[in-house]
């Protein structure tokens, strides 16, 4: 029985009950007539799942959804692999594989994007890993179509490198090797995706197995597939298989399995049978076609290890570059042949004597005398570069006199003194002395003033003038003050009561 789901819809929101072999296909809705592509989780937009903030979906396939997130431990934007709701993650695997992805092996090796966590949130097995802008082969492949031999050369041989470097250190094989899971990045650099992550999943729906395998079918070994989810053991060979299918994909645009077919290798030669792959695409050579065939017969025929996958692609290689340099050698003699040289007859003309030997000054011989010829006159660039390499080295005289000897060493120049800019002790000092003038005066404009407390005022600025540390403010205000002071000083005199002499009786 399929396994069933509730998704919404996204025009109206209604909830709608599917099952997993609806997953990728047009659905109307029942409400609003919208015709949508059924996904394969029922996660949208602004949700969020455990630490994740759901921002846009970018990718997906029947059996899960990715979607760009923002991590709120991390402060930094994540990708997020969901999964379908028959498939969850095995808390042993799980664990055993984090163990895997902190390997020495992935930390030197950037080109091998793990997952950085996993878990299950609102019953849905999720994966989280490190975002990285580029463009997988899948993607790449319907924007332009056929890939070039010298490109798949260069794909296998890099994928190769990654697969046989991490096989070698942790005898661990990727599983899952498809256009999807290869891609290229901003800075032209092969990277990639879900290795080994196909080991942590369950099957807890009870779903078909070709449900568990609908998007990667094509690319898969022939002896997974006679087996179950739980009894698969990925080897070289499979994943051999898997990156020959995706390179005969990338090449001719054809999935070499289609469908599960018993008859896969019926003849004796072990040889499959789709067809070869310069039969579909004429622009890839008969070798290269054979060395696909190598990748995708038989599990005993084909290749077993990757260093002889990696040999022969080098080798064929070497050879193509070789041709090639054969090929440009050829052309080039049909385009421009070199012409024969005669023997001149004796009873040729001479040559003029410019004609054999360049007009460098050196003596020439000549039937009649020896004669020198004339060197040739000055070029035409060489007076103004002279010119301009002298106005350059007197710019650099004056600059070098300017910023090294014209200087003193708190770096004031020695010939031209600008005026000095105050500093702060000098303002606070003004300042301080202007508000005390400011106060003085403002009780000498009173018109009921006390004579006395103005002049106490202006004593205290002659005072405070006098202890300033700055000639020009001492000077300024103690002169003002004195000339306050010696008006208040005769007024109070005047006002003062006369005393009366005491009698001469």
């Amino acid at each position: 029985m399929p396994f069933s789901y509730k998704i919404k819809c996204p025009e109206c929101h209604e909830n709608i009950t599917i099952d997993e072999n609806l997953v990728g296909t047009l659905y109307p809705c029942k409400q609003c007539h919208t015709n949508f592509t059924i996904p394969a989780t029922a996660v949208i937009p602004g949700m969020i799942l455990d630490d994740f903030l759901i921002e846009k979906r970018i990718g997906g396939g029947p059996r899960s959804d990715i979607f760009l997130v923002h991590s709120q431990t991390h402060q930094q934007n994540m990708v997020l692999k969901v999964f379908a709701p028959f498939l969850s993650i095995d808390k042993d695997a799980a664990h055993d594989y984090l163990v895997l992805c902190n390997h020495h092996v992935f930390t030197r090796i950037h080109h091998v994007i793990m997952p950085q966590s996993m878990g299950v949130s609102r019953g849905l097995a999720y994966v989280a890993m490190p975002w990285i802008k580029g463009e997988d082969l899948n993607t790449r492949f319907r924007r332009i179509g056929f890939f070039p031999e010298s490109l798949l050369i260069e794909i296998g041989i890099s994928c190769a490198s990654l697969l046989h470097e991490v096989e070698r250190t942790t005898h661990q094989n990727h599983g899952r090797i498809k256009p999807a899971n290869l891609m290229y990045t901003e800075l032209n650099d092969l990277v990639l995706l879900d290795f080994g992550i196909n080991r942590v999943l369950e099957n807890v729906g009870n779903v078909s197995e070709k449900a568990l395998l609908c998007d990667f079918e094509p690319f898969c070994a022939p002896e997974l597939l006679a087996v179950k989810h739980e009894q698969r053991q990925e080897t070289v060979s499979s994943d051999i298989f898997s990156l020959g299918a995706t390179l005969y994909f990338l090449a001719t645009g054809a999935k070499p399995l289609n469908q599960v077919d018993n008859s896969f290798f019926a003849n004796e030669e072990n040889a499959p049978l789709f067809p070869r792959a310069n039969e579909l695409n004429p622009n890839i050579t008969s070798e290269f076609a054979y060395l696909l065939e190598r990748c995708m017969v038989s599990k005993d025929a084909r290749f077993q290890t990757w260093e002889q996958f990696l040999q022969a692609m080098e080798e064929f290689r070497s050879s193509q570059i070789s041709t090639q340099v054969l090929r440009v050698g050829s052309s080039s003699a049909e385009i421009s042949p070199v012409p024969a040289v005669k023997s001149a007859p004796a009873s040729s003309a001479p040559q003029p004597a410019h004609s054999k030997q360049r007009r460098s000054g050196r003596k020439i011989p000549s039937r009649k005398h020896d004669q020198w010829e004339p060197r040739d006159p000055w070029p035409n660039w060489f007076i103004p570069a002279v010119i301009a390499g002298f106005f350059l080295f007197v710019f650099s005289c004056v600059l070098f006199y300017h910023f090294f000897i014209d200087r003193k060493k708190d770096g004031t120049s020695r010939t031209k003194q600008g005026p000095a800019l105050p500093d702060a002790r000098y303002l606070n000092a003004k300042t301080q002395l202007d508000g005390l003038y400011a106060n003085a005066r403002a009780l000498y404009e009173q018109p009921n003033r006390d004579l006395k407390k103005v002049l106490a005022a202006f004593k205290r600025l002659r005072l405070e003038a006098q202890r300033s540390p700055y000639p020009d403010l001492r000077e300024h205000f103690v002169r003002e003050a004195d000339l306050y002071i010696r008006q208040l000083t005769r007024r109070t005199q005047r006002s003062a009561p006369k005393r009366k002499r005491p009698s001469s009786k």
